[in-house]
């Protein structure tokens, strides 16, 4: 039978490798997310922007319901909500009279059915531009769209 005769430094190398090799696989088992990157699955960011925003709203009639205009749009899913710069709600009563409401922000939630605005906003009923209007001002409103 042949001898081996290795090292006294030899064999504790062989040895620390393999507790290291041994330490390495219990620690991957048992902690298998430590050192990897988390990848956040709702980024913070906004997923869409639209800039001079517009969407048109019909009944079941085929009229307008109301327009809703914006300078810009920013979408954030993880919020589930929509971020508006200067919206303009345009909402049209049964006899097509107009009613405008304005403000610095807006809000538009994902289910399109509530938007809240806030910054001076100003709701205008019938036409803007004429000297029989209604006027209202406020800091924050609240509007269900349905």
């Amino acid at each position: 039978m042949a001898k081996l005769n290795w090292p006294l430094s030899k064999i504790s190398t062989v040895i620390g490798l393999i507790v290291l090799a041994i330490a390495s696989w219990w620690a991957l088992r048992f902690f298998p997310d430590q050192g990897r990157p988390v990848i956040d699955p709702l980024p913070q960011q906004a997923d869409y922007v639209i800039e001079d925003f517009r969407a048109t709203v019909m009944d079941k009639q085929g009229k307008k319901k109301y327009i809703l205009k914006a300078k810009r749009l920013q979408h954030f899913p993880h919020k589930q909500q929509a971020l508006l710069d200067e919206p303009h709600l345009i909402q049209y009563d049964a006899d097509a009279n107009e009613i405008h409401t304005r403000a610095r922000q807006g809000v538009l939630l994902d289910d399109r059915k509530h938007l809240n605005m806030s910054g001076n906003v100003t709701i205008t009923r019938g036409s803007e531009h004429s000297s029989a209007a209604d006027t209202m001002t406020t800091e924050k409103l609240e509007i269900l769209l349905e």
